[in-house]
């Protein structure tokens, strides 16, 4: 065998180790996503939260980010789905505090106003012991805007 031919067999199994290894890695995916959506990539993201979400889509994590990346395409029933996805998976709302703000105002843009009252104060219950943070407040004000819409 020629030593140009082994090089090339060497450097196709390197890649293909590469890609196997990356590609089963979801935490990596995500993290990459994140990044794009950061960078206000968000159909790049959404690729990537696409591939992540084949490898695993029993994370909260994946279906958190996935959901805020939807809003952003302005996809929000897609958005709600994943969103309560994470809520179900997280009910404590422990990892991710934030998801029910953002599933309140999916549901207010869908006009279900009940709904999204319900998950205003929940999120008002994540960060009742922080009333100066900023999710505190807004879901304060989402709530007063909800009950008079």
């Amino acid at each position: 065998m020629s030593g140009l031919f082994i090089k090339k067999i060497f450097i196709f199994l390197l890649l293909a180790k590469c890609t196997i290894t990356f590609g089963q890695n979801s935490n990596a995916i995500i993290d990459l996503g994140i990044n794009m959506q950061q960078k206000g990539n968000h159909f790049e993201a959404h690729q990537l939260f696409q591939k992540a979400i084949n490898l695993d889509s029993t994370s909260a994590r994946i279906h958190f980010y996935y959901g805020l990346n939807m809003i952003h395409l302005h996809r929000y029933n897609k958005a709600s789905w994943h969103l309560e996805k994470v809520l179900k998976k997280d009910a404590s709302g422990k990892k991710f505090p934030e998801a029910s703000y953002f599933l309140g105002e999916m549901k207010k843009h869908q006009r279900k106003y009940n709904e999204a009252i319900l998950l205003f104060k929940k999120t008002k219950a994540h960060y009742v012991h922080d009333q100066q943070s900023y999710y505190y407040k807004k879901a304060n004000r989402e709530i007063n805007s909800s009950i008079y819409a």
